[in-house]
Formats: C-alpha cells, sequence, structure tokens
C-alpha cells in the first residue's frame, strides 16, 4: 500500500477554494439582503483541538517507528492517523482560506462591523492554519525512516 504525503498543489487549492467560498458566499448573501454568516468563535478553538488530538495520537506511533519504545503499533490504526492527517490538513486549508475569504469581504464593506466579527474571522483563519500546519507535521511524524533498499523515501509504504 502506497500513500503519498498531501502535496503544495493540494494544500493551496484547498486555500484558494476556501477564499473564493468565503468570499463569493458573503457576496451572494449581501447581494440577496440576508445578514453575514460570521464563525462563531467555538470553531477555531474545536480546529486548534483536532490539531492538538492528532499531534499526541501521531506521537507514540513517531516514537515506535524510530524505536524509542518498546510497543509495537497496529499498521491500521497508523493508516488511519495516517489518512486523518491527511483530511485535516486539506480540512485545515480550507478553514483558513474560509476565513481568509470572509476577512477579504469585511474589508469592502462601507459600515465596518462590531469587533467581536472581526475577532471570530480571524480566529477561523488562524485555527484552520494550526490544523493545516499539525495536519503536515503529524504525516511527516508517521513516514518510515529510509532503510538500505529504499530509493524514495517521497511514499509512505507501510506506515508503522
Amino acid at each position: 500500500m502506497s500513500i503519498r504525503r498531501t502535496s503544495a498543489t493540494a494544500v493551496t487549492v484547498s486555500i484558494l477554494a476556501g477564499i473564493v467560498i468565503g468570499l463569493l458566499g458573503e457576496l451572494a448573501l449581501s447581494s440577496a439582503g440576508n445578514a453575514m454568516v460570521i464563525p462563531p468563535l467555538s470553531l477555531p478553538i474545536t480546529l486548534a483541538t483536532l490539531a492538538l488530538i492528532l499531534v499526541l495520537v501521531a506521537i507514540p506511533i513517531r516514537r515506535s517507528l524510530v524505536g524509542k519504545s518498546k510497543k509495537p503499533i497496529n499498521p491500521f490504526s497508523a493508516v488511519r492517523v495516517v489518512a486523518a492527517a491527511k483530511a485535516s490538513a486539506l480540512a485545515g486549508g480550507l478553514f483558513a482560506g474560509l476565513g481568509t475569504g470572509v476577512l477579504f469581504y469585511l474589508f469592502t464593506r462601507t459600515i465596518s462591523p462590531p469587533i467581536d466579527s472581526w475577532v471570530s474571522v480571524i480566529a477561523t483563519a488562524v485555527g484552520g492554519i494550526i490544523l493545516l500546519i499539525a495536519g503536515l507535521v503529524v504525516e511527516h511524524l508517521c513516514v518510515l525512516p529510509p532503510t538500505d533498499d529504499d530509493e524514495t523515501t517521497e511514499t509512505i509504504d507501510q506506515p508503522a
């Protein structure tokens, strides 16, 4: 089984998609006469908590890979952690872009919304960046160290 790391192109596309969705969504809502959708403050807290949990789950896998732990790791759970890391990286990029797109929209308004709207949107973008970075770091933590017969380390052949 071969799992490739999340590419920079995929991360960039997810960020750009989030920006477009956030900006055009808010423009569509305002042109229809509806109120803005401001993400709640619980969203960035949830994103950061998810990032922390993901890193904490990956640490025992990394310890097992580098030989610092005597306890073997189930390879199926390691693959699940890598899949969750890939999904978190892409979702984090999407949320970071979404917050950035809404922030761009806030800059174009003639009447500035309340300060708590700004805080919530900026915190959502930061929470998305935290989740994106955590996903990429966890992918790196779950890579098997290269052996003598490996020609490339670009793929994750058998995570843990």
